[in-house]
Parts: C-alpha cells; sequence; structure tokens
C-alpha cells in the first residue's frame, strides 16, 4: 500500500512541475492568437499527454484509489472548428498585396516571397477547413475513444449512442464529419432530411456499418451561436469598432515600431511600403499555414518581438469582444451552460438510457463564452492598449485559450454501487484542449457531481436571454 501511495505521489508531482513549467515558459513562444493551430498551441504550451486513459490520468493527478473504480456515463464537448484558410477579406488583401510584391524591387534576401503561389487560398475557399483542420477534429476523437475505451461498446455504438450539431456552417459541418471519421475511420456521409446524416463507415476489423447519425446543422442557434443573435452584443461591438482597445494599439507605437521594422526587412529606403492591415493579414497568413505546413515564409519578415506585439493586438480583440471584456459577451452564454448541466442531471437520473456523447461543433466566441460564463482564465490585470507587458506574459492568451479545434469537455462517472447509486456517487471531469482542470469550488480534478452542478447552477442564473440581450439581434 505504501509503493502505491508513494507511486501516486511522484506521479502528482510530475504534474505540478509540468503546469511549473508551462506557466514559466509560455510567455516566451509568440503564436498567433486565434489564429494558431491546434498542435502548434499544445507542443508551444505543452500539458499531459493526450494519449492517456482516463484511469491513467487520474492516477497522475492524484485522485483517490475509489476513483480509478469509477465508470464514466457520457460525455459532453465543445469544438471549435478545426484550422481553416483566411477570411475573404483577408485573402483579397492577400492577393493584391502578393501582386504588388511581385512588381516592385524589394531586397534580394527576400526575393524568394514572389515565388509563394498565388493560388495558395482561394477567395473561394475563404473560411473553409482545410485537411489540417479535418486531422485535428479526427484526432481529437480518436483520442477521446483511447481516453474512454469503455463509453462505447464497438464501433456502431460511437454513432448509434453519440448525436452531432453544428453551426450551419461550411468549416463546422466538416469539422463534424472529420470528428466523426476519428470515431470510425474511412466514412462517407450523405446528408438527408430532418435533421439526420447517412453515414457509411468502415470499422477497424474491416467490416462497413451504416447509420442514421442524428446531426443538427442550425443556424442562428441560441446554444451555438448566442452572440449572432444578441441585439445589444451586436450594437455595442458597432458603436465600439473604432474607438476601441483594439484599434488604440494598432494605431500606438507597438504597431508602428513593427511596420518599420518589416518595412526595413523587406524594402529599405525603397518606396515600396508595407501598411499596417497587410502586416496583420501577413501574420495571420503565417499562423495559418504554420498550422498547415508546419512553416510558413511569410513568417519571416518578423521579428519574435513583432509576433509578440501582433498576438497582443489580436487578444486585445478577443478579450474585449468574446470574454471578458463586457458582461454582454458571455452572458448569453447561459443557455449553453444550462443545456450542459441538464445533461449532466439526465446522465444521473436516467444513465443508460441517455445518448454516451453530445459533441457541438462552433465557434472560437462560443468557446471563450463558455469558458467565461463558468469564470475560467479570467486575467488578473485586464489587457489594454496602455499596458502592453513588454517583458512578461499575458494572462489572458487566445493562442493557449482557444486556438483552431479549441475544445471543452464534461465527463460524468458513476463511482457507487450500481444497485444503490445516488446524486453523491458521482463525480465530472473537466477538460479544457484536453488538459484536466478545476472548476469553482472543486478541489479535485474528478469532482464531486453535487459541487460541480450547483456551481454551474449558480453560475447560469436566470438567464433569460431576451431580458440579456434587449430582444434578438434582427
Amino acid at each position: 500500500m505504501e509503493i502505491q501511495e508513494t507511486g501516486r505521489y511522484i506521479l502528482l508531482l510530475i504534474f505540478v512541475m509540468v503546469i511549473a513549467i508551462i506557466k514559466c515558459c509560455r510567455s516566451r513562444i509568440p503564436l498567433y492568437s486565434s489564429y494558431t493551430g491546434y498542435d502548434d498551441s499544445f507542443e508551444a504550451v505543452g500539458g499531459l499527454s493526450r494519449e492517456l486513459s482516463w484511469t491513467k490520468l487520474a492516477a497522475i493527478l492524484g485522485e483517490d484509489s475509489e476513483t480509478e473504480t469509477c465508470v464514466p456515463v457520457n460525455i459532453y464537448t465543445l469544438l471549435r472548428h478545426g484550422t481553416r484558410s483566411p477570411g475573404k477579406d483577408d485573402l483579397v488583401t492577400f492577393h493584391l498585396f502578393l501582386s504588388r510584391l511581385k512588381a516592385s524591387p524589394i531586397n534580394p534576401d527576400y526575393e524568394y516571397l514572389k515565388d509563394e503561389p498565388q493560388d495558395r487560398f482561394s477567395v473561394d475557399n475563404a473560411y473553409k477547413l482545410v485537411d489540417e483542420g479535418f486531422k485535428e477534429m479526427s484526432d481529437i476523437a480518436s483520442r477521446i475513444k483511447t481516453r474512454f475505451p469503455s463509453l462505447y461498446i464497438n464501433s456502431s455504438s460511437l454513432l448509434f449512442d453519440s448525436s452531432f450539431q453544428s453551426t450551419n456552417i461550411d468549416r463546422t459541418r466538416d469539422s463534424a464529419k472529420g470528428f466523426i471519421t476519428g470515431f470510425v475511420e474511412d466514412c462517407t456521409f450523405e446528408e438527408a432530411n430532418g435533421g439526420v446524416i447517412d453515414v457509411s463507415c468502415l470499422t477497424d476489423d474491416g467490416d462497413r456499418i451504416s447509420a442514421k447519425v442524428f446531426w443538427y446543422p442550425t443556424e442562428g442557434d441560441l446554444l451555438m451561436e448566442p452572440l449572432l443573435n444578441c441585439q445589444l452584443y451586436n450594437e455595442l461591438k458597432e458603436k465600439l469598432k473604432l474607438d476601441d482597445e483594439y484599434m488604440h494599439f494598432r494605431e500606438g507605437p507597438e504597431m508602428e515600431q513593427v511596420q518599420t521594422n518589416v518595412n526595413t526587412l523587406l524594402t529599405g529606403e525603397d518606396e515600396f511600403r508595407v501598411s499596417v492591415a497587410e502586416i496583420i493579414m501577413l501574420q495571420k497568413v503565417c499562423g495559418i499555414e504554420s498550422a498547415i505546413f508546419g512553416n510558413s515564409s511569410w513568417c519571416d519578415l518578423f521579428q519574435s518581438s513583432d509576433l509578440r506585439v501582433m498576438e497582443y493586438l489580436r487578444d486585445l480583440n478577443e478579450y474585449w469582444y468574446s470574454s471578458y471584456g463586457y458582461p454582454i459577451n458571455y452572458e448569453p452564454s447561459c443557455v449553453l451552460l444550462q443545456n450542459i448541466t441538464s445533461y449532466l442531471r439526465l446522465g444521473v437520473q436516467q444513465q443508460s438510457s441517455t445518448l454516451k456523447g453530445l459533441y457541438k461543433f462552433a465557434h472560437s466566441d462560443t468557446v471563450q463564452g463558455l469558458l467565461a460564463i463558468m469564470d475560467l482564465y479570467r486575467p488578473s490585470v485586464t489587457p489594454r492598449a496602455d499596458n502592453y507587458p513588454t517583458d512578461e506574459e499575458w494572462d489572458y492568451s487566445a493562442s493557449v485559450i482557444v486556438p483552431f479545434a479549441s475544445n471543452v469537455a464534461f465527463t460524468l462517472f458513476r463511482c457507487g454501487d450500481v444497485e444503490t447509486v445516488e446524486e453523491e456517487d458521482f463525480k465530472v471531469l473537466v477538460t479544457h484542449n484536453e488538459q484536466p482542470i478545476k472548476v469553482g469550488p472543486c478541489e479535485n480534478y474528478f469532482c464531486m457531481y453535487t459541487t460541480l452542478t450547483s456551481f454551474l447552477t449558480s453560475r447560469v442564473g436566470p438567464c433569460d436571454f431576451d431580458a440579456i440581450c434587449g430582444g434578438h439581434y434582427t
């Protein structure tokens, strides 16, 4: 028994050391804010292996031996779509910039940039999920299957016992398909009527199975796109768009220095000049290409300090319009949190009769709104245009919190005697980007169900969407 407890202590010590290293070193690695690839974020920040089964994870976290005898009941997962191509405006700017670059004299050391393909990202494919984004979703699903092997009995169960919902946008619909492919490989999809999609997949055993998967691509849904429907939010954003922290920093000395650095590097004293708008676009392309290809020639234009400044610029936008900047950013997410809490309660009350998995595919502001309403990642210092931390890490990093394919999962476990199950016999593991997190008053990562749901209910509040948003936005 002493040997077992010693081993548990050593694993917990290793986990604490990993977290300390992450906090120490994260600020040294400039990333691309919400345009960061999922694996790029993990590799830069670090964390526990994403391949661990939940029992090994519990041991590393120092959970008691009783926890390791629990049984997973169901899982609710919210995911941002995977890596996508740049947006339409950025691509138009990129194509015009590249044409101008090809026709202009520049620093000979950077002549190779003129050979960059003009059609790597077509305007027709703006915002579309790319192959790497499809793979990100597939890999996450595959790891869920590895982490919770007893949750689904077989390949058919992975489809029949799950429900999938996405917003009605190509990149989220395709993310859902990528995720399903990670559950059961080699799938084909045929959209049918009535919120059902016909899926035919090849199992690990070489058998082909067909299933009608419940899948609801929705547009303007309060659950998945609360801000799209929130009148007060949209009025606020329109009112502040030219006079906010983002614009003040964009027009400030830090970005002016970035512009000077890029122009000095690329053109010297020549007349060809790169605008701030073009620099912001190039940083996005740098991040997206890095996620897709592992590197990008456009990143060569930036010093580490330049990338850091632009990461902060984008983080200002994420913080002020998707997170804690204004309560109206996250209060509408009570609808989603209420749905999650209800699903956990249903799992306790009905267990075997509930779906084993609910998987929601949405956007960065959906994920950030959920995290904020749960009071997670609230920065100790409010990020503003006038307090850029030159030599220190800032608390609210979208590269860490909401990279492409970011996700939040709630897994319910039954830990008591099957014959006499009480609410006190259930625990919930919450993970963010596949890393365990503690929520609210939870003392352990495998939190008591009653403790967690009581906290989540308090965060939901009355949840009157029309009262919060001043009516639906039309």
